[in-house]
């Protein structure tokens, strides 16, 4: 009767170490599988379009900075200027295998920031502006190809004002170029309706 008891008790902790063992398994296999990022190409793009929404192309010192080029591979730099600004945008696959994509973006733009001598000019303009992204699937999941972000950032108001609202706290720029700045918040401030 004893040797039963130890029998049963040495099967409960044989299962009870391999439950254990597989409810590990599956921790790890999901903690991995989501730590490796978005794999969809359009989700990546989305992500992206988001973090330069937020003005994180426009300056390394943003946290979003980081994120943003962490989706990117290959070589190349954007142009920066002028900023574009938007309220919105859509993306689409066009093309794509298992290891390249093309995903078309369409962005609501509501204007553009074009340089001046101390700072910039808004310039109110509405349109619709369709940019093509390439993407290559590496080790790390889905990235946009540098190569391929041959237009400058397209960032939406509230993200411009923060941008602009940093810089403006800088001692590296003029008196000239914080009046600029301020002068271009003032343009951006939100309508109140009534």
């Amino acid at each position: 009767m004893p040797e039963d008891i130890l029998q049963t008790e040495c099967q409960v902790q044989t299962t009870f170490r391999y439950r254990c063992l597989g409810g590990l398994m599956v921790f790890l296999v999901c903690f991995c599988s989501s730590a490796r990022g978005v794999e969809d190409p359009k989700a990546v793009v989305l992500r992206f379009c988001e973090l330069d929404g937020t003005a994180a192309r426009m300056s390394s010192t943003l946290p979003e900075s980081p994120k943003l080029w962490a989706l990117t591979a290959g070589e190349g730099e954007p142009p920066a200027e002028p900023i574009l600004i938007i309220s919105g945008c859509q993306a689409a696959i066009i093309s794509g295998d298992s290891s390249h994509a093309d995903v078309r973006v369409t962005y609501q733009v509501t204007g553009q920031m074009e340089p001046v001598e101390f700072g910039f000019a808004l310039i109110r303009k509405r349109q619709d502006e369709t940019v093509v992204f390439s993407l290559k699937r590496t080790a790390a999941g889905w990235r946009i190809l540098r190569s391929s972000l041959s237009f400058p950032p397209h960032v939406t108001e509230p993200g411009i004002r923060r941008y602009f609202r940093a810089r403006i706290r800088e001692k590296s720029i003029s008196e000239q170029q914080k009046r600029n700045l301020m002068d271009i918040l003032k343009q951006l401030a939100p309508a109140w309706p009534g």
